[in-house]
């Protein structure tokens, strides 16, 4: 029987206790132990449980156990199902949740392998028979974890315990929050239906038809965050945060034309109004009121506001147009009036297929247009400046342009005239606009008002391939996307890196595309009793190792590049050291004042810090050129560079030794002088990695197809640009307009095998990048799995001497 000082057995299931007289935890353990049935044990009472659970009740534990897994997929968090005994800290209890959640791995009792420590969340689902039990012994007795309660009564409710101020809060709320009918099983949204009424229809006689699912963006770990809930399903968030910028990041899709997240919010578009509410907290208490079914009463702004400009706030309600039909007729109708004066000239944009607008305006606008009168007419074809041409007609006045040369490049060159429907941005009279930055103009417009003067007309986005990497006109390594068709590169836009060059691009970075086409080497070429001529691969790479291995390796000079990778430069540093000849060094292309202090650099190379960490020491260009007009080198080895075009030296001075080129282009004023020419492939065309002047390692690929055949290429162009995004105006399979060149990588092991030096990279360039940052420590960690597509930061390193 029960004592003064031991508790009477919970009323509401007192007919299911066991023992007559209290016992003790260890009892109640061994006796468990021999128990053909489960108990749960609450202050010395071993209470039996349900022999079997219900349907309801095991789909809705089979359904959030699937979601949990689908959420902690990736981290070090595990399900456990119903067979596990969890001990309550500080309290006499022990119970079988129907669920519990586990990270960092189980904290096992020593002497029972089934009753568990360490539980982070704990899923219990209500029955009506012991409903009241569980709500009120079960979750009580949580004062280490979160419990989390789903129903299976005629009326779905639940609980969630959440961490306040250090105690545990039990909040009450419906079973909607936690829940949501099957995807497989809910009907498509009618067309004017409200998202509420339309999620009531569908969930309604669940228990008997589709067993409801947990809703992932809902389950979360973190008891402490303010939350916000839009269309139904609550997410938490960190610090301040528009509205609009933490839908996009979560997926969630809002349309807008003005909002940009690196310029200032001017709210002018109107389209991405939402409806927004806050729970109604009662006047004298302060506290929430809630209805009926226990969720908090929500008190709508009386107007639709811009989510733009919308703070995060805790507890607020979001519906958008997925939810609320006045936001969907009020995105339509704002879109009827952008589109009032918009000409129909789809079919001739170069934005076509990829603007805002346009994709907008199928997805939200109206089916057709009312405006019977005539459109508004403004100038077409305006040359602002020489890279930017302005289609005034097309502008729907979202001011992104204007803003960004006043608040990102600074250049203040553009503004809007006139006022009302005939506004349009312009720059000032007998200005142009020729700022190193205007062609980012083109990319933020979200119509085709801006177009690339020297793009226009050329190519439709979907005739093209897009391929990720970084530039290779200076020392930033600005990320880019390289357009192709017909296996030319067309033209570059940036690509976002936050860490490298956020959204932008310099103009001199997009307008070296066609260096990638034009003027390019149709084979090798090697020299023979003083005349020059075409010959194979097999010839070019003999006469090369033949040049090498007769030449004293003290009078080799050998001239890496800060243009190739660093895979190429540590590969010829291999070689040279095989040879026993000097470290290579490699040609500065530095502009004194070039740079901006932004994304110009006065550095023209891609890698200069690259081959610092090899290191490679930047030549004295006056004392290294000497030495070669004074005939101390009988050889010369130059990857990828040009030490004529460069200054290093004249075209006279190698009259009197042989030269080993890797070129680019025809143009390479090396060239002519060359002993054997082997025809490199460009940053376009091969893989590799970049080391920019912030020390941060980034991956190329390649965008361009080459002729011959190489496995790496191969499967990095991917399974690839022809499968993902080809069309029948990518020839690839054809020679036409393909280089007949090898990447530096490829070429250096041909060369050293017929010297007999050992330099077998069967998987190309990720093995010879994995020897690098596993030999050379300022390349440490740098493979090619961890700078993925944004590139790692590497550690700081002392930049080489001048020699």
């Amino acid at each position: 029987m029960a004592t003064a000082t031991t508790p009477a057995p919970p009323p509401s299931i007192a007919h299911r206790v066991v023992n007559d007289e209290p016992i003790s935890t260890e009892e109640y353990l061994e006796r468990e132990r021999e128990s053909e049935e489960r108990h749960e044990y609450v202050d010395g009472w071993m209470i039996s449980m349900a022999a079997a659970a219900s349907w309801p009740h095991s789909a809705i534990t089979s359904n959030i156990d699937r979601e949990l897994g689908l959420q902690l997929k990736g981290t070090d968090c595990r399900t456990a199902s119903r067979d596990i005994i969890v001990p309550f800290p500080g309290t006499d209890r022990s119970a079988y949740p129907d669920l519990v959640v586990v990270c960092g791995g189980p904290d096992l009792d020593p002497e029972r392998s089934d009753r568990l420590h360490n539980p982070r969340v704990v899923f219990e689902v209500l029955s009506p028979s012991t409903m009241d039990y569980d709500r009120g012994e079960t979750t009580s007795s949580t004062t280490s974890g979160r419990t989390t309660e789903a129903g299976a009564s005629p009326r779905p409710t639940g609980s969630t315990l959440r961490l306040r101020s250090r105690r545990w809060r039990l909040n009450f709320h419906s079973l909607r929050s936690i829940l949501t009918c099957s995807r497989k099983k809910r009907p498509p949204r009618p067309s004017n239906a409200r998202s509420r009424q339309h999620r009531q229809q569908s969930c309604a006689g669940w228990s008997g038809q589709a067993a409801p699912t947990l809703n992932p963006k809902r389950l979360t770990l973190n008891a402490d965050m303010p939350i916000v809930t839009i269309d139904g399903t609550t997410y938490e968030y960190e610090g301040e945060q528009k509205l609009l910028q933490f839908c996009l990041n979560q997926g969630i899709e809002l349309p807008h034309f003005c909002y940009h997240p690196a310029m200032s919010i001017p709210a002018n578009c109107r389209q991405c109004l939402v409806k927004v509410g806050m729970p109604k907290k009662d006047r004298e208490t302060g506290e929430v009121e809630l209805d009926e079914d226990g969720e908090p009463v929500v008190q709508f702004f009386p107007d639709l506001q811009t989510s733009c400009t919308v703070d995060l706030q805790d507890g607020m309600v979001v519906k958008t147009h997925r939810s609320s039909e006045e936001v969907e007729d009020a995105q339509t109708d704002n879109l009827e009036f952008l589109l009032a004066n918009h000409p129909l000239d789809c079919p001739i944009c170069d934005q076509a297929g990829h603007c805002p607008l346009q994709i907008q305006a199928y997805k939200y606008g109206p089916e057709g247009s009312r405006f019977e009168f005539r459109k508004v007419h403004k100038p077409k074809r305006v040359k602002l400046g020489p890279r930017v041409t302005l289609d005034a007609e097309r502008c729907i006045n979202c001011t992104r342009c204007t803003r960004f040369t006043d608040e990102v490049s600074g250049s203040g060159q553009l503004t809007i005239a006139n006022r009302g429907v005939k506004n349009y941005p312009i720059t000032a009279p007998g200005e142009e606009f020729d700022e190193p930055y205007s062609m980012n103009t083109i990319d933020i417009c979200p119509v085709g008002a801006l177009t690339a003067s020297d793009f226009r007309f050329t190519a439709r986005i979907w005739e093209m391939s897009s391929t990720p990497s970084i530039v290779s006109t200076n020392a930033t390594g600005a990320n880019c996307h390289y357009w192709v068709r017909d296996n030319q590169v067309l033209r570059i836009t940036p690509r976002k890196n936050m860490a490298v060059n956020e959204y932008w691009l310099p103009d001199e970075d997009r307008l070296v595309y066609n260096t990638f086409n034009d003027n390019r080497p149709d084979g090798p070429h090697i020299r023979r009793n003083d005349t020059r001529q075409q010959s194979n691969w097999t010839q070019a790479y003999a006469q090369a190792a033949s040049l090498l291995g007769g030449t004293d390796p003290e009078r080799i000079l050998f001239l890496g590049s800060a243009r190739a990778t660093v895979e190429d430069n540590y590969l010829l540093t291999q070689l040279a050291d095989a040879l026993g000849a000097d470290a290579p060094r490699y040609i500065p292309h530095v502009e004194p004042g070039a740079g901006d202090d932004w994304l110009i650099t006065d550095d023209k190379t891609p890698n200069a810090e690259g081959c610092e960490r090899l290191g490679l020491r930047p030549v004295d260009q006056e004392l290294v050129g000497t030495r070669i007009a004074e005939g101390e080198y009988d050889l010369l080895y130059v990857l990828e560079d040009d030490p004529v075009g460069s200054g290093l030296c004249t075209a006279d001075d190698l009259s009197d030794l042989d030269v080993v080129l890797h070129y680019y282009n025809t143009t390479n004023e090396t060239l002519p002088r060359a002993t054997t020419a082997l025809p490199a492939a460009m940053i376009v065309e091969t893989v590799g990695t970049y080391v920019n002047q912030d020390g941060r390692a980034q991956r190329v690929r390649p965008a361009k197809e080459i002729q011959g055949v190489n496995r790496t290429l191969m499967m990095e162009m991917g399974a690839s640009r022809e499968d993902e995004h080809g069309t029948p105006f990518d020839r690839w399979q054809n020679d036409e307009n393909r280089i007949n060149c090898k990447p530096s990588w490829e070429m250096l092991p041909s060369i050293a095998t017929k010297l007999g030096v050992e330099m077998d990279y069967p998987k190309g360039p990720v093995q010879i990048m994995d020897e690098v940052q596993s030999t050379v420590p300022t390349f440490e960690g740098a493979t090619y799995d961890a700078m993925g597509l944004k590139g790692t930061q590497l550690e700081d390193v002392e930049a080489g001497e001048a020699v």
